[in-house]
């Protein structure tokens, strides 16, 4: 048909010229290693939400040391979820995304960032506490 013949027509500058090609491919060799480092990233969100509502719902006031038991697993995989969403973020932010001259310059990066450090920082004590009872 017509439609089809001319989007052949138009597709033919595409197909034939070799930079076309090869800026389609340009980041084919980081797909999978850039895939595993955002669903790293995303799962360590999911985590750490997990370790901080299994703590919310389990404080209170006289717990069992099974509850005590439960609430010192949640910070551990707190801290583990921690620092894989701190490597992971780093893998994104320099290795397989845009790069760090573009996130460098981006403010909501560094928001992330300052968050990050914030809400370390604010389960230090938390974790301080876990460990002497």
């Amino acid at each position: 048909s017509r439609s089809e013949a001319i989007f052949l027509a138009s597709a033919l500058p595409v197909i034939f010229t070799p930079e076309a090609a090869s800026a389609a491919t340009a980041f084919t060799g980081n797909a999978v290693p850039s895939a595993l480092a955002a669903y790293g990233h995303y799962f360590s969100l999911i985590g750490i939400l997990g370790c901080i509502m299994t703590e919310r719902l389990t404080i209170k006031p006289n717990m069992s040391p099974e509850e005590e038991d439960l609430i010192a697993a949640a910070d551990i995989g707190l801290g583990l979820f921690g620092v894989l969403i701190a490597y992971t973020g780093y893998l994104r932010a320099v290795e397989y995304e845009k790069g760090f001259d573009f996130y460098s310059h981006e403010p909501l990066f560094w928001l992330k960032v300052a968050f990050v450090g914030v809400f370390g920082a604010a389960s230090f004590f938390n974790t301080i506490i876990i460990i002497q009872r």
